[in-house]
């Protein structure tokens, strides 16, 4: 039944006139192959073709629970296009507007000078006040003075361009995060940091280096306290980017990743068995 729901499926978007650029992804990623259709890629295609496609949380839903006004979707409030941020990934502040977060929490990020990012994956978890300290914090320490000239180019007659600007920073680059980490109250993340998937960061600490995934850190700097897993659990883990899965198949799954049962989750995914299953369309 299911076969025939997607073959139908693929015809339908196959024949269909103006795609969008999503529905031509799906196209390419059902045919992926010949004419067929990976097994973990059908209930993408079927809630395409059922018009359910909730992969995503609507563009209009800022807040994940009707009854709390201090935590929010990030992605959802966060309009700067050099900030990506993954679904379900939730802010929680009760001092600021939560809504603020771009403001009051991404600081000294002049990206039209120093093109640097902040990448966030999915299903994070970050406590009132976390700080995400940019380049523009870094005052150049090749320079005699730590004085900012370039920054204050009308004082001193020197060059407008953004390039020049530039140099009042030393720039260690962007800052990333992993899927599934939980940044604890007030941590600082400086820039040129990348936290791994399901990495924990204490509050208050300041993070200075990468964080390898499934570690926790804490303190100033930052030092790792203990792995979260052992590594072959680890291992798994990364394999499986639950994360990654469709909205159904995680709530099915909610059960086994509240509790720890990762043969559970590893029975909901073809890739633990070492092949690819393949269904004709």
């Amino acid at each position: 039944m299911m076969e025939v729901m997607v073959k139908t499926a693929g015809k339908a978007l196959a024949s269909k006139s103006g795609r969008t650029a999503k529905e031509d992804d799906m196209l390419d990623m059902m045919t992926n192959g010949g004419e067929r259709v990976r097994v973990e890629n059908l209930h993408a295609v079927l809630a395409w073709y059922k018009g359910e496609d909730d992969e995503m949380i609507p563009a209009w839903k800022i807040y994940p629970s009707s009854q709390r006004r201090s935590t929010v979707y990030l992605k959802n409030v966060v309009k700067n296009p050099f900030i990506e941020v993954g679904d379900y990934t939730v802010y929680d502040d009760f001092v600021n507007d939560p809504r603020d977060f771009e403001r009051n929490n991404v600081l000294y990020h002049y990206p039209e000078c120093n093109h640097d990012r902040l990448r966030i994956g999915r299903f994070c978890s970050i406590a009132c006040g976390a700080k995400f300290i940019f380049n523009a914090a870094n005052h150049a320490m090749d320079s005699l003075s730590t004085y900012t000239f370039p920054l204050f180019f009308e004082e001193w007659d020197l060059p407008t361009d953004t390039a020049s600007i530039a140099e009042t920073w030393d720039s260690r680059g962007d800052i990333a995060v992993g899927n599934d980490v939980w940044i604890g109250y007030e941590a600082i993340i400086l820039a040129g940091v990348t936290i791994g998937d399901g990495a924990i960061i204490g509050s208050r600490a300041v993070v200075t280096k990468d964080v390898p995934p499934y570690t926790i850190v804490g303190g100033l700097p930052a030092k790792p306290i203990r792995k979260r897993f052992d590594e072959e659990t680890i291992a798994r883990l990364g394999a499986l980017r639950w994360w990654d899965w469709d909205r159904e198949k995680i709530k099915r799954s909610i059960d086994a990743i509240r509790h720890g049962d990762i043969d559970a989750l590893e029975k909901r995914t073809l890739k633990s068995f070492g092949k690819e299953m393949l269904f004709e369309i």
